[in-house]
């Protein structure tokens, strides 16, 4: 059967004055290790299509999105199994939903639930 356990976990709602820096946490559940694994972040803000946003997995491996500034990057916590969306020089514009996925893991799971 599908695993009930969340696969990724987020905290409900972050909030910092603007200008500073704000770190978004995407946790992994126990039996899945970020270190093995793409973090990919979106950003959905009221009335604009989802936005990609970055891809992490190192600091020598990752991709950002089309026309996303530098203060956008990514990093993990392997200890707390955990990737982050850091946001320097926080803006207006920033207000959003950030959410983040495992592309390939996605697809993973997908084909173990058909092969069940």
């Amino acid at each position: 059967g599908c695993d009930s356990q969340p696969l990724l976990s987020q905290p409900p709602l972050v909030s910092s004055p603007l200008g500073t820096t704000v770190h978004l946490a995407c946790t992994l559940s126990r039996d899945y290790d970020v270190r093995v694994y793409n973090i990919y972040w979106y950003q959905q803000r009221p009335g604009h299509p989802s936005k990609f946003v970055l891809r992490y997995f190192s600091h020598s491996d990752y991709s950002q999105g089309y026309k996303i500034p530098p203060r956008f990057s990514g990093f993990k916590d392997v200890a707390k199994n955990t990737g982050y969306l850091s946001i320097s020089g926080l803006q207006p514009e920033d207000e959003a939903i950030y959410y983040c996925s495992l592309k390939a893991e996605e697809v993973h799971r997908e084909r173990q639930m058909r092969e069940e």
